[in-house]
């Protein structure tokens, strides 16, 4: 529990940190410009991690055909239908469902093995 709390102490400490300065700057142009550009790097970060892993897709239990799928559906659940719709679906919702679907998925692969 020590542990844990000493994991977790740390980070929190510099969440809030980082909160009180926002607090204080928020009305400052740069600082919600420099906001709102972290979006494009956490997508490109996002984008990154999901290549440097496609290598290992090919030996999934779902295979790549369905990796792909499920990738695509959580596409087009959160962003095409947001875009294109106007409908917004929260990524959480997304998630629970198609990621239920993919664990059913790889553990019907995985009990055939």
């Amino acid at each position: 529990l020590c542990a844990l709390g000493g994991m977790l102490l740390a980070p929190m400490a510099v969440v809030l940190a980082l909160t009180s300065l926002y607090l204080h700057f928020d009305q400052v142009p740069i600082v919600n410009g420099a906001l709102r550009n972290l979006g494009a790097v956490a997508a490109g970060l996002v984008l990154s991690t999901g290549l440097k892993l496609f290598g290992s897709l090919q030996r999934n239990v779902m295979g790549l055909p369905v990796c792909i799928g499920v990738g695509v559906a959580t596409f087009m659940a959160t962003a095409w239908l947001r875009l294109r719709l106007r409908l917004r679906l929260p990524l959480v919702w997304a998630l629970a469902v198609l990621g239920s679907f993919a664990v059913l998925i790889a553990w019907i692969g995985l009990r055939a093995r």
